[in-house]
């Protein structure tokens, strides 16, 4: 037994020295072969003794194919120390090697390349802004790029299009791109313009242009300028052609059909333009596409509701929407349907529904509708149906069939009515009492009541536009409906809607609700300066608002004698009307100026110290300060200390060259008014 142990031993002894001498001659090999494939060529191109190109050696046998190579595994270098225990995972990082363009380790350097392509198409939501022509727009709810886009997209806002805005005699070329790619696109634009849009100009009133030829690139620059001047507004006023919504509309078909983002906000957006459209046949199809959109992504009662609380009336299909699953549970109606339902007046009769002071009203219907329909009304589920079909008028999608439309399948709660009889009735006794009805049904604006109180105007009297009502932020806030926290204080939401109702209904609120960082109180004085609607305040008089109201906090006196002179540092882009509101700023602020500290804080955290250098030379000329500054002077000291710079010696600047710095304060205070 011992014997066949030891022979069986070496047997393996022997088979491992046999095979590592194979492996020896194997490499040996190898290296000879290298050595000869790699002089071969040498010897080929070898030139003869007498100088010609030695004779070609004879072909050799052919050799067989390699096989195919095996595709490289990809392995990542740890730069750590090797893991030996689970707690090492946390500090194992990968090297960073430079990777090829087709290894996936340069994912991230393609994608940051893709991220700054100008003719990448982009989003721009509610929070987003485009800056195109030197003009800041805020939630354009629409795509853009910087130059012509690889996707075609009728709405996309191209920033190297030219635009020329109302008013201006010369078109300016907007962020056109240093490899002059935009020259060519934006004369193909004018050029198509010329027999698209411009054959329209004049038939606003026959509907929509062609959607199949309308888009960005096609407008003329005017149009252009328009257009964005009715985006920067915000959206809040009726478009001049029935152009612009339809174009602002392919975007949101994109938004919602392709790319399937944003449902909730972009339904809403849809409900805050249907107001502002006159053409039947374009306000039919936003009404469907909400619809549809609405239905297909079962968007809550809340959103619903929300959405259509501004409208006088919300459609009838939006109203099937909110009811069908209180019939399908068999649930009785809540008050705020109810209440929607009834002020919406879908029966066509002459039921006058409230529009204004809905909590009073809906606070008042709830007590009545509760009392006598035992609950709520509890509606059947109809035997009849409607249908809404949406077809996308975008052009650019219409070959995509997932961005296809479809239809909805609704009940008619409408063709019979018998049960909406008792809330019928219940309308009936809310509309008998004539005091709150003639308050909840009043057709002007709370905001025009209440000029025209403070003003002591007329009933119908419309206000010049050197006329201004002086009160206070917790006043119009409380007029608004706008919320105040339990300090006084206005936050930013509270502000926007303030600023946004009283421009719909034609005021401007001075001093601007928009500086960011600055403090609103319920006691600050405020005026209401008629301004037309819709309208937004210029770059200029925003600036000159703004520096008058920091140099009324330094020296109150001066500031007001010197007034008058402030337009010759913006002209001629100022106007008599904005002479009018910075007369009514003046007024509210000398009354009760504005803490300094207040806003040389804001001052000193959204600006630079070379953009609070350009300010204080500014207060500095305005102001009339000697040359140089006197160290003793505690006017001087105090503008020192707010804007946190150096103690030098400013320019003086001439009255005839004094224009010269209001364009470097209008750049300079940009960051301010970022933020509205």
């Amino acid at each position: 037994m011992i014997y066949l142990v030891l022979g069986l031993v070496a047997v393996i002894v022997v088979s491992v020295v046999v095979q590592r001498t194979r492996g020896v001659g194997t490499a040996k090999e190898q290296e000879q072969l290298a050595a000869a494939d790699t002089a071969a060529p040498d010897e080929k191109q070898a030139p003869h003794p007498d100088g010609s190109a030695a004779p070609p050696s004879p072909p050799s046998p052919p050799s067989p194919s390699p096989a195919p190579a095996k595709a490289e595994e990809l392995k990542p270098t740890l730069a750590a120390a090797p893991i030996t225990t689970p707690g090492d995972l946390t500090g194992a990082t990968y090297a960073s090697l430079p990777a090829s363009e087709a290894s996936p380790y340069a994912l991230g350097a393609n994608e940051e390349k893709e991220k700054h392509n100008p003719s990448l198409l982009r989003w721009c939501g509610k929070n987003g802004k485009i800056t195109v022509a030197g003009m800041t727009i805020s939630g354009a709810v629409t795509y853009w790029s910087e130059s012509v886009s690889t996707i075609s997209e009728p709405s996309c806002i191209d920033l190297s299009l030219p635009v020329e805005f109302p008013g201006s005699s010369s078109s300016s070329d907007a962020q056109v791109g240093a490899e002059g790619q935009s020259e060519s696109a934006a004369e193909q634009g004018e050029g198509q313009s010329q027999s698209g849009s411009d054959s329209k100009e004049n038939s606003s009133d026959k509907g929509p242009d062609d959607p199949a030829t309308l888009s960005y690139l096609n407008l003329t620059p005017a149009q252009r300028g328009e257009y964005l001047l009715w985006l920067a507004g915000g959206r809040i006023s009726p478009p001049s052609h029935a152009r612009y919504p339809l174009l602002w509309l392919f975007g949101i078909e994109r938004r919602l059909l392709v790319d399937r983002l944003d449902t909730a906000m972009c339904v809403g957006e849809l409900f805050r333009l249907l107001p502002l459209l006159r053409w039947e046949t374009l306000r039919r199809s936003v009404i469907s596409f909400a619809t549809w959109a609405a239905a297909k992504n079962w968007l809550p009662e809340e959103s619903l509701l929300a959405f259509g609380r501004p409208l006088p009336a919300l459609p009838r299909e939006i109203l099937t929407l909110l009811l069908r699953p209180y019939a399908d549970a068999r649930l009785p109606l809540p008050s705020i349907i109810a209440f929607t339902l009834m002020r919406s007046n879908p029966f066509g009769d002459d039921r006058l529904p409230p529009s204004a002071n809905q909590d009073e009203a809906l606070e008042r219907f709830s007590l009545l509708y509760k009392s006598k329909c035992a609950g709520g009304t509890i509606l059947a589920v109809p035997k009849t149906s409607i249908f809404v079909a949406y077809a996308p008028s975008n052009p650019s999608i219409a070959k995509d069939k997932g961005a296809s439309g479809g239809i909805a399948e609704l009940p008619d709660f409408f063709k019979d009515t018998r049960d909406f009889d008792t809330l019928v009735e219940v309308w009936k006794d809310f509309l008998v009492e004539p005091d709150e009805v003639a308050k909840i049904v009043e057709d002007k604006p709370d905001l025009v009541l209440f000029f025209e109180q403070l003003t002591g105007a007329e009933d119908g009297q419309k206000a010049e536009a050197s006329v201004y009502a002086v009160t206070t932020l917790g006043e119009l806030a409380e007029v608004i409906r706008a919320e105040v926290n339990e300090f006084g204080v206005l936050n930013a939401a509270s502000r926007r809607r303030i600023d946004e109702t009283a421009r719909v209904e034609g005021f401007l609120v001075v001093p601007s609700l928009g500086v960011a960082g600055k403090e609103y109180r319920v006691e600050n004085k405020a005026a209401l300066c008629p301004f037309p609607a819709g309208s937004v305040p210029s770059r200029e008089y925003r600036t000159a608002a703004f520096a008058l109201e920091y140099a009324m906090a330094i020296d109150a006196e001066a500031a007001f004698e010197r007034r008058g002179g402030i337009e010759a540092y913006f002209a001629p882009n100022f106007t008599a009307e904005d002479n009018a509101k910075l007369d009514a700023l003046a007024d509210v602020v000398r009354g009760g100026p504005e803490s300094l500290e207040n806003l040389g804080d804001c001052v000193k955290f959204w600006l630079g110290r070379g953009q609070r250098g350009i300010m204080r030379d500014f207060l500095s000329d305005f102001l009339g300060f000697p040359i140089p500054l006197a160290s003793s002077d505690k006017r001087v000291l105090a503008m020192l200390e707010s804007l946190d710079v150096a103690f030098n010696e400013p320019k003086r600047v001439e009255f005839g060259a004094a224009s010269e710095l209001g364009p470097m304060m209008c750049s300079a205070l940009d960051p301010l008014f970022s933020e509205r």
